[in-house]
């Protein structure tokens, strides 16, 4: 016999024993997984069904959450004008009151330009108090008596001369009566602006105004040329020094117009204005705090550089802190603002704090498909170990029962939109029972009606789906 059918006939035991060798296997795990089934079938027919009796108690419904502690505001504080800081009175960690000052900017340069201000101000508000008050009785004396003297040295002086002022005298009669109407109509329209009267009879009282200011335009027009034609030159200065004197004491008898008083009230109002930015540049080199809370930062010291882009120092008012989280649409339906919160933290072992749910969005957001509800929990905690950041747990109380009857939700089966229990008769046959289900907390469920209290009642505690009775129902 030759090598090759040697080396092949060799070949063939070993593959025959291999195949041999597996079939015997697979055998012997059929005969196991046999065994098996036979075995545990009979313990569980030999065990029966686990059993419970409905109780009587207490039960709260709850929805849970997780999410990071927030505080109530964080702020950055900055100088609001550019300066040179002087002092900083506040360290990280240190706790402030509202209003209390944290800092300050050299502010030599600001007090001058306030004392400046201030003295415009003050000047301007003297010149509208003088103007509102009108002319004195002294300025009204003494433009009178300036008058009577121009008066006597014109009369003196057309003696004199031996000139025959007729046509002058004429002039200076309807100059007079240009004047006093120009009076009377300045009068009528300050008071009807002053009365805030319609603007129709405004209208008219201003067109009125400036046809008779046109009038005694034209009266003093003429008056100067019969005054240029006296050939004595005492004369002609005489008048010209008469008309003057005239027109000063009707201007103060005038005054003030309402043109002149809105004039007066408008530069005292950028008086006003300008003392008021200085006022508030003052204030803004001063930092305070806008609220109680604690110094998270401080990036300025005395003598640096402060500006309103840098943040000078942050703050936080710890004085409520919240969780915000999100729930879904089944959750988000049994919560309302107001209920009662428990809150745990895994990173401190053993600390518990009770809040209330204070916000719920009234509209939800979708993200990857996924509907949610932005929720947040207030809580206060003055805890030093309770910091912001740290994820807490969340229990929304939705509702608390007591002294009813009660269920372990392995006993409750799904039935159509409802649920059933299995009751054991006295012969320990079990049979399907309606139920009527309230609220749950996760490992019991509150029945309505349907079974009564100290009813025997299957529960397979972990399983979800109906179990296989062994009694053949």
């Amino acid at each position: 016999m030759s090598n090759h059918t040697q080396k092949r006939k060799q070949r063939f035991k070993v593959g025959t024993r291999a195949i041999a060798s597996a079939i015997l296997v697979l055998l012997v795990i059929a005969a196991g997984l046999v065994v098996s089934n036979i075995l545990g079938r009979a313990q569980a027919t030999a065990l029966g069904p686990a059993t419970v009796l409905v109780t009587r108690g207490r039960i709260v419904g709850s929805v849970s959450g997780s999410g990071a502690i927030a505080a109530e505001q964080t702020v950055d504080l900055s100088f609001q004008t550019s300066g040179v800081v002087k002092t900083v009175a506040a360290a990280a960690g240190d706790h402030v009151q509202a209003g209390q000052v944290l800092a300050d900017l050299d502010t030599n340069d600001l007090q001058l330009a306030l004392a400046n201000a201030q003295t415009a101000f003050n000047q301007q508000q003297a010149r509208f108090d003088q103007m509102r008050a009108g002319a004195s009785e002294y300025d009204l004396a003494t433009a009178q008596a300036n008058v009577e003297s121009a008066q006597a040295n014109y009369d003196a002086a057309v003696r004199k001369a031996n000139v025959n002022d007729s046509q002058l005298a004429v002039a200076r009669a309807q100059l007079d009566k240009a004047t006093l109407a120009l009076q009377k109509a300045q009068s009528d329209y300050d008071i009807a602006v002053a009365e805030a009267k319609p603007s129709d009879q405004l209208k008219t009282l201003a067109a009125t105004l400036a046809q008779v200011k046109i009038d005694y335009s034209s009266a003093m027009a003429n008056y100067n040329i019969q005054v240029a034609s006296i050939n004595d030159s005492s004369v002609r200065s005489a008048a010209a020094s008469l008309a003057s004197a005239k027109a000063t004491l009707a201007k103060l008898q005038n005054s003030p117009t309402v043109q002149d008083l809105q004039i007066a009230q408008a530069q005292l109002e950028q008086a006003k204005i300008a003392l008021q930015q200085a006022q508030l540049r003052l204030r803004n080199a001063q930092l305070s705090a806008p609220f109680a809370g604690v110094i998270m930062a401080v990036n300025i010291a005395p003598g640096s550089s402060a500006s309103s882009a840098l943040a000078a120092i942050k703050l936080m008012d710890r004085s409520t802190l919240h969780v915000n989280l999100r729930l879904n649409e089944n959750d988000v339906a049994k919560v309302e603002e107001g209920q009662a919160v428990d809150l745990s933290m895994d990173s401190l072992s053993g600390w518990k704090a009770q809040g209330i749910l204070g916000y719920i969005a009234p509209a939800a957001e979708t993200s990857n498909g996924v509907v949610t509800y932005a929720v947040r929990v207030n809580f206060a905690d003055s805890s030093p170990k309770v910091r912001v950041g740290l994820t807490a747990n969340v229990t929304i109380i939705t509702a608390q029962k007591a002294d009813v009857l009660l269920v372990p939700n392995s006993a409750l089966l799904p039935k159509g939109a409802g649920h059933i229990v299995q009751v054991l008769d006295a012969n320990g046959k079990a049979r399907d029972v309606d139920v009527e289900t309230g609220i749950s907390d996760g490992a019991q469920t509150e029945i309505v009606s349907g079974v009564g209290e100290g009813t025997p009642i299957v529960a397979l505690p972990g399983t979800a789906q109906r179990p296989v009775s062994p009694f053949g129902n």
